[in-house]
């Protein structure tokens, strides 16, 4: 265990092994093998993660996830959320008052609850899509396989022709 000041921005690299990060005002991570606990961070967070889960709450700025394998859970964000990409595990996310953007997500089930903004998932390849209430617009640019299921989405909806229920 190492305790630092809270006003300190943080950068982790790890090779192996669990983290847990709590308390501090901004947080980069590098992480080769691990489960990752983050919780409590006053501004923005930004991962960089080979395997492992990844389980980010209560962040007070923007959260950056890019990840190779292993579940990732995102709740309880004030700012934006975005996930560059996202090789294998699936992706969950609740309340986030800002916007969520997966630009590629390569397998596993996308679950998102509770986004005051808009979704955008501009790659899927497989894995089903659950979104519900958003206060956004909801946009799926491309789906190879599963199905989306979406509800109470306040904006626009525009999910590929091959998915809708006409």
């Amino acid at each position: 265990t190492v305790e630092l000041p809270a006003a300190l921005e943080v950068r982790v690299e790890d090779s192996s092994g669990d983290l847990s990060v709590e308390g501090v005002k901004e947080l980069r991570v590098d992480d080769s093998s691990g489960d990752q606990r983050i919780r409590d961070i006053g501004g923005n967070v930004k991962v960089a993660d080979s395997s492992g889960e990844i389980d980010n709450k209560q962040i007070r700025g923007n959260v950056e996830v890019s990840d190779s394998s292993g579940d990732v859970v995102v709740a309880d964000i004030t700012g934006n959320v975005t996930i560059p990409v996202d090789s294998s595990g699936g992706l969950s996310f609740r309340r986030v008052q800002g916007t969520v953007h997966i630009e590629t997500d390569s397998s596993g089930d996308i679950s998102i609850d509770e986004v005051n903004h808009d979704v955008r998932i501009d790659n899927d390849s497989s894995g089903d899509i659950r979104v519900s209430g958003v206060g956004g617009n909801l946009t799926v640019a491309h789906d190879s396989s599963g199905d989306i299921d979406h509800r109470n989405v306040l904006g626009n909806v525009r999910i590929p022709a091959s998915k809708r229920d006409d």
